[in-house]
């Protein structure tokens, strides 16, 4: 009965860790995505204000095809049958072709206009299929990891934390990064696509942990199959998640506008682009403590009451 508890023990860290350490390179390069890429096309690879009005307007677009994007692939996924199980394979091969088009992102082609914004809107939009394919497979195995659901909060808290670990690693170390790699080969442009080959690189290895050491515990989460109308009722149909859906879109509007422009407030209006490193450092340990301390705060208050103190906590 100990060797069996000893065990059960073993794969539950097993999973744990191993799942966790996936998002860390993920989550590195998605940022250096989300965040840097508008920096790398305005002062970087210096493109045109007309060529940047335009994709601005792919940007927007893009959202839209978002929206789209995430319940498709989600069906795939829910549907997915192999011998591997139906997460494995998208995570693997989300990840390689995320990796090829991130590159592609960050690779001066020499192409200007009309040239570039095509090619920007096709690599664009293959890695954002590419990525979410990626994403909805890894966080849709967290619920086939095992049917406890205080410890899939402990494998999701251990994944957060190792996310937000990768997350600021690249907005700490964006700036010296680049710099020393501009003095190494000459050329900011090719610092930034080192620093891309390299987090990808990263980001597959790190992959390559929760899909060969993870173990599934929970079978046959779906036994029936989902078309997409159903899956539209369902979310049309549901006004709580209506609500829930709403309340994350403001969030990020919120969210993306302040972190995104953090870089040129600190090249332009502070003067000191390198004070942007120590500004997200600070903000990075503050982040990762919140995400230590939120297990405590969750025993003794409602989650109503904490929800409540955490959003006047970012408005203050």
């Amino acid at each position: 009965m100990q060797t069996q508890d000893k065990a059960l023990r073993i794969k539950k860290n097993n999973n744990r860790w191993a799942f966790g350490m996936g998002t860390i390179g993920r989550d590195a390069l998605f940022t250096m995505v989300s965040m840097y890429l508008i920096y790398y096309l305005t002062d970087v690879l210096n493109v045109s204000v007309e060529t940047m009005w335009s994709i601005n307007f792919v940007y927007m677009g893009l959202r839209i095809f978002d929206a789209l994007n995430d319940p498709f692939m989600g069906l795939i996924v829910d549907n997915t049958k192999t011998r591997w199980g139906k997460f494995r394979p998208w995570i693997v091969i989300g990840a390689f072709f995320t990796g090829i088009f991130m590159v592609l992102l960050f690779t001066d082609v020499g192409l200007k206009g009309w040239q570039y914004i095509l090619y920007f809107t096709i690599v664009y939009v293959l890695f954002e299929v590419s990525y979410t394919m990626n994403d909805l497979a890894y966080w849709s195995m967290l619920p086939a990891l095992t049917e406890n659901q205080k410890e899939r909060e402990k494998i999701g808290a251990v994944a957060r934390i190792c996310a937000n670990i990768g997350l600021f690693a690249l907005v700490v170390g964006i700036v010296p990064i680049t710099k020393a790699l501009a003095d190494y080969s000459g050329s900011l442009l090719k610092a930034y696509q080192i620093l891309a080959v390299a987090l990808v690189l990263i980001m597959w290895i790190f992959q390559m942990i929760p899909v060969l050491f993870c173990k599934e515990q929970v079978e046959g989460l779906r036994s029936e199959t989902t078309n997409l109308r159903d899956l539209f009722r369902v979310i049309v149909g549901n006004d709580q998640l209506l609500w829930v859906t709403l309340g994350l879109l403001l969030f990020m509007v919120g969210y993306t506008a302040t972190t995104s422009f953090g870089i040129y407030y600190f090249k332009y209006i502070y003067g000191d682009e390198n004070m942007y490193s120590v500004f997200a450092l600070v903000l990075g340990i503050s982040q990762i403590l919140a995400l230590l301390i939120f297990p405590l705060l969750s025993k003794r208050w409602k989650r109503s009451r904490l929800y409540s103190f955490d959003t006047a906590l970012i408005v203050v």
